[in-house]
């Protein structure tokens, strides 16, 4: 038997053993009291000096037993010497009992199986098989004997006797299905204890995971803004303003700037599929790849330098299932080429105040790139631009920013609307906030579902 097992049954034991000492000395001196007041002519002076010895004899039993409990058993680290304890106080208290019923056959008499139970319940499994009957017969077999000594009556005896077998037999069977309860109660608590180990031990290992994961993520976002960043507000002919908002401190968007001699030569901006980790390598990677083809093959048409991005990036992360959005802009003395490739189109805000999507259909867009099924050359559009012209690119985390229950749906053409009621005038980094401002007010969001990246390019000739 297990051992926690058998220190959880003498608790119970103990905590039973220690509520009956209590009950019993207070009925002791109940009785001792009840005799006081009132004069017993019932009973001859034996019988009543036999009750008062033996009820007396109960309180002293249940005084000791309760001063055992509280000084000894609670600092015991013997599971037999508490249980040989529980089982001589037992013994006692059955004999005291039975003692009360030879005197008179009305008192109390239910008592006794519940003795008997007790006796047994602190026993059985616990020993040697042997031990076990012999204990379980030992309290039977006495009690058998003294009656049949003390009383003379056969009618008395018969019946005392048949009461005694009997509440034997219930007694035992009650304690069988008291152990067996017994045994279920500890079995689930100890797996629950179990299992509250566990999980104390997988909070600490997830927490000390968390911490370690926090500080990773936090370093991983330092190092893309490093590497992703790339302001050119000074540039000449153009006033510039960006706005970058990951959604998980690491982010699957990114753009870049391809400029020389304070002179820009192009834009680029990228939504990767996905958030976290594996869409914030993506972005540096393509970033890198895409910088050194346009540094490479600067008087090569954009479509096929868009190709050639496309064949490398498949080369790379092959078969990932992650894809990029994007737009690139080739931009020459008065006019820039464009490429779309699954994203959000570009919004022109002319000096004259009005606004233009710069793609007319959605048969002008190209698919993702990483994807390995197209292998053709993407499809450029060539668009003039004249001075006073604003280039406003986003991508989806602003166009379809899901609402508040108080806010308003977004989408491309609200917030076009809302860039037709700027002065065309506004500079680039007032726009910026501008837009921003009109998103979070519009959605009521303080919090977003994506990654967030706004280029506002107010071209000056």
């Amino acid at each position: 038997m297990d051992s926690s097992f058998i220190a959880f049954l003498n608790k119970n034991n103990s905590r039973v053993m220690g509520n009956i000492a209590y009950l019993f000395a207070f009925l002791g001196m109940l009785f001792l009291v009840q005799h006081t007041i009132h004069s017993w002519t019932v009973l001859s002076e034996v019988h009543y000096l036999l009750y008062i010895v033996l009820h007396s004899l109960l309180i002293a039993v249940s005084v000791l037993y309760i001063i055992i409990s509280r000084f000894v058993l609670v600092r015991s680290q013997s599971p037999t010497f508490d249980r040989y304890l529980n089982l001589v106080f037992l013994f006692i208290y059955l004999s005291i009992i039975v003692g009360l019923n030879v005197l008179d056959l009305q008192y109390s008499f239910e008592l006794i199986p519940f003795m008997l139970g007790l006796m047994f319940l602190v026993v059985l499994y616990r020993e040697h098989r042997f031990i076990q009957i012999i204990i379980v017969l030992m309290p039977v077999v006495v009690l058998l004997i003294i009656i049949r000594i003390i009383i003379s009556d056969r009618n008395s005896l018969n019946m005392l006797t048949f009461y005694i077998l009997v509440y034997g037999v219930v007694a035992l069977f009650v304690s069988l299905i008291l152990y067996r309860s017994f045994f279920e109660r500890f079995t689930i608590m100890h797996q629950l204890n179990d299992r509250s180990c566990m999980l104390d031990d997988l909070n600490s290992k997830l927490h000390a995971y968390k911490v370690s994961m926090e500080r990773d993520l936090g370093l991983a976002e330092k190092i893309q803004r490093v590497y992703l960043e790339n302001r050119s507000e000074s540039l000449d002919t153009w006033d510039i303003a960006t706005r970058y908002v990951p959604k998980n401190g690491v982010s699957g968007d990114f753009y870049d700037f391809y400029n020389a001699d304070n002179t820009l030569h192009g834009v680029s901006l990228f939504d990767v599929t996905g958030h976290g980790v594996a869409s914030s390598l993506v972005t540096m990677l393509a970033k890198r790849i895409l910088s050194r083809l346009i540094s490479a093959n600067p008087d090569a048409p954009l479509g096929e330098v868009a190709k050639l991005f496309n064949q490398e990036l498949i080369a790379e992360i092959g078969n990932s299932h992650i894809y990029l959005a994007g737009v690139i802009l080739k931009i020459n003395e008065n006019s820039f080429e464009y490429i779309n490739a699954g994203h959000t189109d570009i919004v022109i805000k002319h000096a004259d105040g009005s606004i233009e999507n710069v793609l007319k259909s959605t048969e002008d867009r190209n698919p993702f790139f990483c994807l390995q099924e197209y292998k053709s050359r993407y499809r450029a559009k060539n668009f003039p631009l004249r001075d006073g012209d604003t280039l406003i690119m986003a991508t989806d985390g602003i166009y379809e920013l899901i609402p508040a229950k108080k806010g308003q749906q977004l989408s491309f053409e609200s917030i076009g609307r809302f860039i037709s009621t700027i002065p065309p005038e506004t500079g680039a980094d007032d726009l910026a906030d501008q837009i921003m401002n009109f998103v979070a007010l519009t959605s009521a969001r303080t919090d977003f579902d994506d990654d967030m990246t706004l280029l506002v390019l107010r071209y000056k000739s």
